[in-house]
């Protein structure tokens, strides 16, 4: 059996994502309570904000769902990513650039074209990048 480093999103940000998905419900009660007093004129309005904030609750749901649960596992044989291994031979290339939360650090493209992206937020994100410059031949550093 092979050893792997396993890395997660970090804690505070797994948090953070639930508070995300929460907020835009937390308002809609809020516009709800607003439309329904009858000191408060949002009658016309009301509606529209209520779609806007059912559309921004559906981006944050689904940027919940995509990385809550996100893990990535390094070995001297592959990475993995989810429940898919990828042998370091299926690997083409890579690129690491400055992000912020949830933006793309590292992306793998494999030399069937699929696009594998790491957040900024992983657990030691320092060391999965070294790990993985030593390991990809074609790795690139971009600038911003």
């Amino acid at each position: 059996m092979e050893s792997k480093d396993e890395f997660k999103i970090i804690g505070y940000f797994r948090f953070l994502l639930i508070i995300r998905a929460l907020a835009p419900l937390f308002f809609m009660g809020i516009t709800l309570w607003a439309v329904s007093t009858p000191y408060l004129e949002l009658s016309a309005i009301g509606p529209l904000i209520l779609i806007g904030l059912a559309v921004w609750a559906f981006f944050e749901a689904r940027s919940l769902f995509k990385w809550y649960n996100f893990s990535l596992g390094i070995s001297d044989q592959s990475l993995s990513v989810g429940s898919r291994d990828y042998n370091w031979d299926q690997i083409d290339s890579a690129w690491v650039q400055d992000a912020f939360q949830f933006q793309t650090y590292i992306q793998v493209t494999t030399k069937e074209g699929e696009e594998i992206k790491i957040p900024a937020v992983i657990q030691k994100n320092s060391f999965v990048r070294n790990a993985l410059e030593k390991r990809i031949t074609n790795f690139q550093i971009k600038a911003k």
